[in-house]
């Protein structure tokens, strides 16, 4: 039988903020479990560290600049193929999305059944309908300059999670029937950082371990103000301690915290129903997130910067399938849109020729079946914005920005693991520029996607990212750049 999908997916989860990981006090014993009893990459990055283009990458299996939706104010072009719309004409899955939908505006919607426009569907939908939007409203605009950090007077169980946890329940329940995929979406722990007045997941501020939070040495804030990649966007200019004072920080910190333990809580009610159910042997589970938050670091949160930092492009990973996948701890380099082709070969369909992610589906499939080497082997990782394209490996860091004025960030990460000294224009570290720009040029090349070329004159490069190019129709050619050692 054909399993099910359940993805889940919030929104702007630091990598560290788990109680496996290293923000220990973050309280996540679902999550927790799933690690434990499944298979977690390590090494997970986002190809873009905003919202949509983020999420439209996962939906595509492509980079940003391929796909070209750079934000949620634009079309998405007609010739873009996604995974919901690929698993419900090979296989006749149902397709559902819950919670948050916050992706382009796509002519032809790829899910069959969907919850609104971004968050319309809780604020404008659901809280207006019990009464509450205006209270959200006055909430939210009253603290934007610190941290949107605050305790919210909408009971807890009329919460962004709360909600989104039931939509999806019902839909489990709707389709539970017939195999289904599910992109079940939190809002949280996204701005506005706060909780319920009545949440059981409160945190208090005053126990914040600011230990356990790195890169908050004096050197690091130094650099920090040196790194034109931090430049911020909008009202986040402000969302630093030294702006706002430390007791704010720590009252948006402990309200991070208390979202991350409540989308926690609600990814134990899906397992729970779904096992009610009696289908959760047959479902895979997927946890991620789109991209990460500042958390603390730098002392600072949020995300809105041009540049590349760890705790932004990194993000949580977990594939949970009871007793078939797991336990395994996997840190080859991956990205998100590898999803794509991954569930493809889990589930038994053909990857479309235009997604230029690179299928784990043998990792997962082999971990927890004995002794052996893990055949995923990735060690690069890209980086893609509209005016910044960078990579990361495992020694290096780059980032190269066009503007009014041109810009690069090369960090050693053997040497420099803070990230403190931009080497550049180091004239010492000349051939590991010029190598790693030749990196992200052919990268650039390789999955570009030109529209209304001439395929029949066209001097294609050896690659099947181009969908009406015969070459699409040939044998797959490994993106074999992703698997170099040694950059």
């Amino acid at each position: 039988m054909t399993p099910n999908l359940l993805w889940i997916t919030d929104d702007q989860h630091h990598a560290d903020c788990f109680g496996h990981a290293a923000r220990s006090q973050v309280r996540t014993p679902t999550i927790d479990r799933m690690v434990r009893d499944g298979v977690n990459f390590t090494r997970s990055y986002s190809v873009a560290s905003e919202c949509v283009p983020s999420r439209m990458s996962m939906l595509t299996g492509m980079y940003v600049h391929s796909h070209g939706v750079y934000n949620g104010m634009v079309d998405v072009p007609d010739r873009l193929t996604s995974l919901p719309q690929t698993l419900r004409e090979q296989l006749g899955t149902r397709t559902a999305i819950t919670g948050k939908k916050h992706y382009g505006r796509w002519r032809n919607e790829p899910f069959e059944t969907d919850t609104g426009e971004t968050d319309a569907g809780y604020t404008r939908g659901y809280l207006k309908g019990l009464g509450l939007f205006e209270t959200f409203e006055r909430e939210y605009l009253a603290r934007c300059a610190d941290f949107m950090a605050y305790t919210s007077q909408i009971p807890y169980e009329h919460s962004m999670t709360e909600w989104a946890t039931n939509e999806t329940i019902a839909k489990i329940d709707e389709l539970g029937e017939q195999p289904f995929c599910i992109w079940a979406n939190y809002g949280p722990p996204h701005p506005p950082y706060c909780n319920a007045f009545d949440s059981p997941h409160r945190v208090d501020p005053d126990e914040v371990d600011l230990d356990q939070i790195p890169h908050r040495d004096s050197r690091d804030l130094q650099s920090i103000d040196r790194r034109r990649g931090a430049a911020r966007l909008g009202v986040e200019n402000a969302w630093r301690m030294e702006v706002t004072g430390e007791e704010t920080y720590r009252i948006a910190l402990a309200n991070y915290y208390g979202q991350c333990a409540a989308v926690d809580a609600g990814v134990g009610r899906l397992l729970e129903h779904l096992e009610k159910r009696g289908i959760l042997e047959n479902t895979i589970v997927l946890f991620n997130s789109d991209h990460g938050d500042f958390a603390g670091e730098y002392n600072r949160l949020g995300k809105c910067t041009v540049g590349q930092f760890e705790c932004i492009q990194r993000i949580p990973t977990v594939w949970y399938w009871k007793r078939h996948f797991g336990p395994e701890r996997i840190e080859s380099f991956v990205e998100n849109i590898d999803i794509f082709p991954t569930v493809c070969d889990l589930l038994g369909a053909e990857t479309p020729c235009q997604v230029q992610g690179q299928s784990y589906a043998s990792v997962l499939n082999f971990s927890g079946s004995g002794p052996g080497p893990a055949p995923h082997t990735g060690e690069i990782a890209f980086f893609d914005n509209s005016s910044v394209k960078g990579l990361r490996t495992r020694r290096y860091r780059l980032s190269y920005c066009h503007g009014r004025e041109n810009w690069g960030e090369l960090y050693d990460l053997q040497e420099d693991s803070e990230e403190r000294h931009n080497r550049f224009d180091d004239p010492a570290y000349a051939a590991a520029r010029g190598t790693l720009m030749r990196e992200l040029l052919n990268w650039m090349i390789r999955t570009e996607q030109p529209v209304g070329i001439d395929v029949e004159r066209g001097n294609m490069p050896p690659s099947r990212w181009y969908s009406e190019h015969p070459i699409a129709k040939a044998p797959i050619v490994p993106n074999s750049d992703r698997f170099r050692e040694g950059i």
